[in-house]
């Protein structure tokens, strides 16, 4: 296997980030997810994730916060060596053009990698703890309008 070409990303880490409503964060978990199409999870499947994992715990309730995609997309093999020498220093690495926002839930179209860096290609679910209690058992009022005796000309 060569690695200095890039490939179809056909599986990537989720991860899923709880964070309470003191802004700490409550829980991590993380799975392996395989894509149904290389290179892109669908609307569906992204809405399909967040049902499944939005209620983990039976007290707390969570809400979807964000989205944010991991996607190393380094394409020539001399650059990825660079990334890779031990006398790369941490600080000389730059991550922010591999991380993106999605701000919408839609398709999330994934870049071919190196196969080194496939690992770290990985999507972030971070759900916030919703504090809003909503009380079904409110009885609605209803204002009877007295109705004014009408006379009737002759």
């Amino acid at each position: 296997m060569d690695n200095t070409i890039c490939e179809n990303i056909t599986e990537i880490k989720l991860t899923y980030i709880y964070i309470n409503h003191i802004n700490e964060v409550d829980k991590v978990s993380q799975e392996i997810y395989n894509m149904e199409t290389p290179n892109l999870i669908s609307k569906e499947e992204i809405i399909k994730l967040l049902k499944n994992n939005i209620n983990t715990r039976e007290i707390k309730k969570y809400t979807i916060s964000s989205l944010l995609q991991y996607n190393v997309d380094i394409e020539t093999g001399e650059y990825a060596e660079n990334y890779l020498n031990e006398n790369y220093q941490m600080d000389d690495l730059n991550f922010l053009p591999f991380l993106n926002i999605i701000k919408e839930i839609r398709n999330v179209y994934w870049k071919p990698s190196l196969p080194v860096f496939k690992e770290l290609n990985e999507l972030f679910i971070i759900y916030y703890e919703n504090l809003e209690i909503k009380n079904n058992n409110i009885t609605k009022r209803i204002y009877m309008k007295k109705m004014k005796n009408k006379t009737y000309k002759k």
